[in-house]
């Protein structure tokens, strides 16, 4: 019974960001719903949908060089939010890579502290 239940990107900034798992970045009525416009896609898997997707071939691995997408990153999630729409940071699990730039988003473009 709860398989069957719809789960939800984590909201980060109220009607703007959010945070999810690639299942839910190809969920193509949950994306309609929820009007989301970007997603930014953290893996090695490449997608396909009716929403813009930038894919950052990203690995799951310590040895992985996320901090050089850091800033594209940062200014797509800024450039789509300042527009008025919304958007979607999407990794195959939706925690560390996911987690990682959001923070530096909200540590660049929201001036928040690591803390």
């Amino acid at each position: 019974e709860l398989e069957s239940l719809k789960q939800y990107p984590v909201e980060i900034l109220s009607g703007l960001l959010y945070l999810g798992d690639e299942k839910q970045s190809a969920d193509c009525s949950l994306l309609r719903e929820m009007k989301i416009s970007l997603i930014i896609l953290l893996s090695q898997q490449s997608m396909k949908g009716n929403q813009a997707i930038v894919n950052f071939p990203v690995d799951d691995s310590v040895k992985s060089d996320l901090y050089s997408s850091f800033e594209r990153i940062c200014d797509l999630i800024a450039s789509t939010i300042d527009s008025g729409s919304r958007v979607l940071i999407a990794s195959p699990r939706g925690r560390s890579r996911c987690s990682a730039a959001t923070i530096a988003f909200l540590m660049k473009h929201r001036k928040h502290t690591l803390q």
